[in-house]
């Protein structure tokens, strides 16, 4: 009766010190391969001989807008890259989640995010600042309740360079 108890404790040790050699050679294996590719680098992205032209964008038209914290928006015209602001920043506006436009009027769509109130608004304003208007509220934070989809898109997109958008 011994010997049979003394075999099964043999046994349960080898089984749990091949079970250990085997986990040890997965892990070893797993923190080489890891390494290895964590230093061997990514390839490089093929690209074309430079230097580029200066005048690629003196083909592009129109603006692209963008947030600027908090509460504000900026342009960059694309035919001379210069910047300019359409809306202010101030630090007692509502985060803006999302902009788009201009469409081919001049308006620039924007949702302003309300955490405190779990709402959001939707306002429409003039590129050249003026003309500001609420457009609707909703329940919701554009954050963490996702009340709407991304990308916003208001009206027609301006396709040829509209006058509010040439220097």
């Amino acid at each position: 009766m011994m010997n049979a108890s003394a075999q099964d404790v043999r046994t349960n040790v080898r089984t749990v010190w091949i079970r250990r050699l085997v986990l040890t050679a997965m892990i070893l294996a797993f923190v080489i391969f890891s390494f290895r590719t964590c230093f061997k680098g990514a390839p490089a992205l093929p690209t074309i001989d430079g230097p580029e032209t200066s005048a690629l964008n003196t083909g592009a038209s129109g603006c692209v807008t963008k947030d600027h914290p908090v509460g504000g928006i900026v342009a960059t015209r694309l035919v001379d890259l210069k910047e300019f602001v359409v809306r202010p920043s101030r630090k007692d506006e509502l985060p803006i989640t999302s902009v788009s436009g201009p469409d081919a009027e001049g308006w620039v769509a924007f949702v302003e995010d309300d955490m405190e109130a779990k709402s959001h608004h939707l306002k429409v304003i003039k590129m050249d600042g003026s003309d500001e208007q609420w457009v609707y509220s909703r329940p919701g934070d554009t954050i963490w309740d996702n009340p709407i989809t991304p990308p916003l898109c208001w009206r027609r997109p301006a396709v040829s360079s509209p006058s509010w958008c040439s220097p």
